[in-house]
């Protein structure tokens, strides 16, 4: 049996989610890939994908499979690259991850300029605000919003982040303006449902004091852009990143308040597993990705 090809039409088959389309990527016919998986399956003595309203979904030990089966295939084409005299042209798939509103609102710009730059490279790329599971699902990259926790991952930030208290101008009329931190316990506010501790805001005061509040409302969301839009209709106080409100600062839709007090602000991270580190295409978006945050005119959102 050809274990590679066999193994490529697995793994194509996970990331597309669906036999018939992992056939028409690699100009096969349906009933060819079928029969690798099956052939594959039988080899090894396991069940690697099952069916599901979804498509075709791996299961446990496919999961584990295609994770480490992945990471074999990234470093052949690698390899394959390093040989072929191909010189500072990069060419291959990536496969990345990032937050959906942070890329619809900002890095798509990004993502862009990068495949015009570099025709030969593929970038599958799957836009979700959760926490993805880079190394189990196969990603060779992914961007963060938040401090950067202890992994197995690599990290480099592109730039800080910072963070506001605001509300509408028509909310701010009927309610009065909080003047300090305690004032948002009398406040309706708009959480943020993945964070953690959601519910407890913390500020720093100009003296440099630490002030944390427990704050109430009615409406929790995982949804940032759902977030502005809210606070924007009047409907309560959110602390959100700039990249979020700076358009409606701008058109008076919102207005910031707690002006003397800040919030800790974030990083937007680039992350990967350590068997990426030395993957060209993966280094070359990573270093367009931080050049493009540096931008006076991008710097502003942030």
């Amino acid at each position: 049996m050809d274990d590679l090809t066999h193994i490529m039409t697995f793994c194509r088959t996970v990331e597309t989610g669906s036999i018939t389309d992992a056939a028409k990527s690699l100009h096969l016919t349906k009933s060819v890939a079928s029969r690798r998986i099956t052939a594959l399956e039988e080899n090894l003595g396991v069940s690697l994908l099952k069916r599901s309203p979804r498509g075709a979904v791996a299961t446990e030990a496919g999961e584990l499979y295609y994770a480490r089966s992945r990471e074999i295939l990234d470093r052949l084409e690698d390899a394959r690259q390093q040989v072929s005299g191909l010189g500072s042209d990069l060419v291959g798939r990536v496969r990345m991850t990032a937050p959906r509103s942070l890329s619809d609102l900002i890095m798509n710009r990004a993502y862009a300029s990068f495949l015009k730059e570099n025709p030969g490279v593929e970038l599958d790329l799957n836009l979700d605000d959760r926490t993805v599971d880079l190394i189990g699902e196969g990603y060779d990259l992914a961007l963060r919003v938040g401090t950067l926790k202890d992994s197995s991952l690599i990290g480099r930030k592109l730039t800080d982040l910072s963070r506001a208290a605001v509300a509408s101008p028509e909310y701010l009329a009927v309610h009065g303006t909080p003047k300090s931190p305690s004032d948002l316990q009398h406040h309706t506010c708009i959480f943020y449902s993945n964070m953690e501790a959601r519910a407890q805001w913390r500020f720093t005061g100009p003296t440099g004091d630490q002030q944390s509040v427990k704050v109430q409302g009615r409406i929790s969301t995982n949804s940032g852009q759902a977030q502005m839009e809210l606070a924007c209709a009047g409907l309560g106080i959110a602390v959100l990143p700039q990249f979020f409100i700076h358009q409606a600062l701008t058109e008076g839709r919102l207005q910031t308040i707690l002006t003397d007090y800040t919030q800790n602000s974030l990083g937007i991270y680039a992350l990967y597993p350590p068997s990426r580190q030395q993957n060209a295409k993966v280094r070359a978006l990573v270093d367009h990705l931080k050049a493009y945050c540096q931008q006076p005119d991008i710097q502003c959102c942030f």
